[in-house]
């Protein structure tokens, strides 16, 4: 998978059999769920309908850093819930019990970040205290 920062290594990724991420009520997006060892990344599918094609859904990227999640639990049968800034849904996953597992295992496993780094909010990238912008995406930390 590119898009991979320097020391990242997939843990567990969905590959060919989407995931449907529960962005409202109303609306899904059909695509790939990939666990690092220091984030959790939901990059949406290609094909979707032809109203969330003009919607840009495709383009639809999730990435939540392992430091910022606070529990996971499953859901009704393939669905995990993960919490965060913010409760994120996932359904229509093979095997939700190993990815509550590995994600648990892979927080457990993270190493808290020094008082002199902290990570981004928005890519997740490891950044030094005092920064003003993150050094990959650019955008203001505030």
């Amino acid at each position: 998978m590119s898009g991979l920062m320097p020391g990242e290594t997939v843990l567990k990724d969905s590959g060919r059999l989407p995931v449907a991420y529960v962005k409202s009520s109303f609306r899904t997006i059909n695509g790939r769920l990939i666990l690092t060892n220091t984030r959790l990344i939901f990059i949406g599918g290609r094909f979707q309908s032809i109203v969330e094609s003009f919607l840009k859904s495709h383009r639809e990227r999730v990435e939540i850093p392992l430091t910022s999640i606070t529990r996971v639990e499953k859901g009704f049968m393939a669905h995990i819930k993960v919490y965060a800034d913010k409760e994120y849904s996932f359904k229509g996953m093979k095997d939700p019990s190993g990815w509550i597992v590995a994600i648990e295992q892979a927080r457990a496993t993270q190493q808290l970040p020094s008082p002199a780094h902290s990570f981004c909010p928005y890519c997740g990238s490891s950044i030094e205290v005092g920064d003003i912008f993150c050094p990959n995406c650019g955008k203001k930390i505030s």
